[in-house]
C-alpha cells in the first residue's frame, strides 16, 4: 500500500471509531464531541460508568492498564444493557 492509501485507511478507521463513540456518548446523555478529546474522553467514560476519576491514573500504569481497560469496557456495556442497538455500536467502537 502506498502512503496515500495508508492515510485513507487511517482516516476511515478513526472515522468509524469516532462515529461509534459519539453515538454511545449521546446515548449516555453526554455531548458527542467529548469523544474526540483524548484524556477528557476517558474522564467522561468514567463519569458515565460512575467510577472515581482517579481511575484515569490506573489506565496509564503499564501492567495495571491490562486489567483496568477491560473493566471500564465491561462497566460501559452494563450501562447500556437497556439499549439493544448499543451492543452493535459498542463492538463497532471497540473492535475497529
Amino acid at each position: 500500500m502506498s502512503f496515500i492509501e495508508w492515510i485513507y485507511f487511517f482516516l476511515i478507521y478513526n472515522g468509524l471509531i469516532f462515529a461509534g463513540s459519539q453515538k454511545l456518548f449521546r446515548l449516555a446523555g453526554v455531548p458527542g464531541w467529548h469523544s474526540i478529546i483524548p484524556f477528557y474522553n476517558i474522564i467522561k467514560h468514567l463519569d458515565i460508568i460512575q467510577r472515581p476519576r482517579w481511575w484515569i491514573i490506573l489506565v496509564f500504569i503499564p501492567v495495571i492498564n491490562l486489567l483496568m481497560i477491560p473493566v471500564v469496557w465491561v462497566e460501559f456495556i452494563k450501562r447500556f444493557t437497556s439499549y439493544t442497538n448499543s451492543w452493535v455500536l459498542f463492538f463497532l467502537y471497540k473492535l475497529c
